[in-house]
């Protein structure tokens, strides 16, 4: 059976195999018959509904994610590409007016020039920006003790089953660099 979620609403759709319109049955929570008119339908090996314009997928992923990346406003960008090439390790992908675009390794950031903006420090712990699962997470804590990273949390064994620090920006960013090491106490 074919299960769709919008929003807190279950539908599961009656099972009619003469359906070839753009209508639907579907039964609303199990509790009354609603006929929906269906803006379009697709077919690639699951059912993708559109419903004005909410999407809703039906047992699949609608998308690949194939990488993330975090845009994060800088007051200082030379400075700011200066410590996260210099002390994290990262690479510069390139440079475009007013950004700067890194990576390390899987982990890309967009740094952008935004002088007038409240900073990363000001906003205490929503300057949290990204959580890093890594290997070797010792060999890291250790290299980044070197090179005199600003730590938020010393590296630990943590009862979510990871083992975790926390570094600092100087404009105030913070992330999270963890290894998986056991399964979560429960």
């Amino acid at each position: 059976m074919l299960l769709v979620m919008i929003g807190s609403y279950r539908l599961t759709p009656d099972i009619n195999p003469s359906l070839t319109g753009p209508q639907a049955e579907f039964c609303l929570c199990g509790f009354r018959q609603q006929r929906i008119e269906l803006a379009r339908v697709w077919l690639i090996g699951v059912a993708i509904v559109t419903l004005r314009s909410i999407v809703i997928k039906v047992g699949a992923v609608i998308f690949k994610v194939l990488t993330t990346q975090h845009v994060l406003a800088v007051k200082d960008l030379e400075k700011s590409e200066d410590y996260f090439v210099g002390k994290l390790g990262f690479q510069v992908r390139f440079r475009v007016d007013g950004w700067v675009f890194l990576s390390l390794q899987s982990f890309h950031l967009m740094l952008g020039h935004c002088a007038d903006d409240l900073s990363a420090k000001e906003t205490n712990n929503h300057s949290y920006f990204a959580y890093v699962n890594c290997a070797d997470i010792d060999d890291l804590y250790k290299e980044y003790k070197q090179r005199r990273v600003d730590f938020t949390q010393e590296v630990a064994d943590k009862p979510w089953g990871l083992r975790e620090f926390g570094i600092r920006t100087p404009e105030g960013h913070r992330i999270m660099f963890g290894e998986e090491v056991d399964s979560p106490s429960s």
